[in-house]
Order: structure tokens, then C-alpha cells, then sequence
């Protein structure tokens, strides 16, 4: 299931085993890598990234 996107065609999806997965193309044809096991991890790292970016400009992890 898409559960996002970076607003520039990268997408977010959540798997059936719960962990989130993230495109490497704009596209849903794309090949997915995994970036965490489960959605409570990926909201974190998503909380961390924008924190990160507002303390010094940086761009996030996610």
C-alpha cells in the first residue's frame, strides 16, 4: 500500500510484512528497498529528518 511520497515522484509503500519500503524511480514499477521494518520506525526517522532540517538546513534522512 503507497503511504507517501517526497513530491517528486519517489514513493513510500508499506508491505504486507509492515516494513516500508522506497522506491529508487518515480514510478510503481520501479524496484522498492527497504528503509525500515515497520511503520513506527519510518514515522521516527520521518521526525528526526524534519527536525535535522530545521535545527541547520540539512536535508533529512528519509
Amino acid at each position: 500500500m503507497l503511504i507517501g511520497s517526497d513530491g517528486g515522484g519517489i514513493l513510500y509503500a508499506l508491505g504486507a510484512d509492515g516494513a516500508v519500503r522506497r522506491s529508487l524511480r518515480a514510478s510503481t514499477d520501479g524496484e522498492f528497498v527497504r528503509i525500515t521494518n515497520d511503520l513506527g520506525e519510518f514515522l521516527d526517522l520521518l521526525r528526526r529528518s524534519v527536525h535535522r532540517f530545521n535545527e541547520s538546513g540539512q536535508p533529512g534522512l528519509v
